[in-house]
């Protein structure tokens, strides 16, 4: 079985939230099976490794993170796979009431983003608020 990860960029020096959950859970699910990671290069990078799967093999994708997910029901109908995304918490949904320049619209982006990721296979809530 070959399972892809979409995982943040995993810095080894300095491995602490997310990129810790990632660096642990592919570390562990190495051992097992066959295992390929797709980085996003940067924050802003969600798209291209979500496209990549396009031209790849595999039966399982676990995304990391929500915005790393958000494609896959429609990558789907093109291809047979089982799909995971693990959420880790609800922040970005706090940009509404903050007075950013573009808060409103982040909000509005995410929402969408982290609806369509609802739309997955399997659901990762890493806590019981978060679930």
């Amino acid at each position: 079985m070959k399972i892809i990860f979409l995982s943040p960029k995993i810095n080894i020096e300095n491995v602490k939230g997310l990129a810790r959950y990632a660096y642990e859970i592919i570390k562990r699910v190495e051992k097992k099976f066959d295992v390929e990671i797709i980085e996003r290069k940067s924050e802003i990078d969600v798209i291209k490794p979500q496209l990549q799967l396009l031209s790849k093999k595999f039966d399982i994708v676990h995304a990391l993170s929500p915005e790393l997910g958000f494609l896959l029901p429609i990558i789907k109908k093109f291809k047979k796979f089982k799909s995971i995304v693990t959420f880790h918490d609800f922040f970005p949904f706090y940009y509404k009431s903050l007075k950013y320049r573009f808060g409103k619209l982040f909000y509005l982006s995410t929402k969408i983003i982290w609806k369509m990721s609802l739309l997955n296979d399997v659901i990762i809530a890493n806590s019981s608020l978060t679930k």
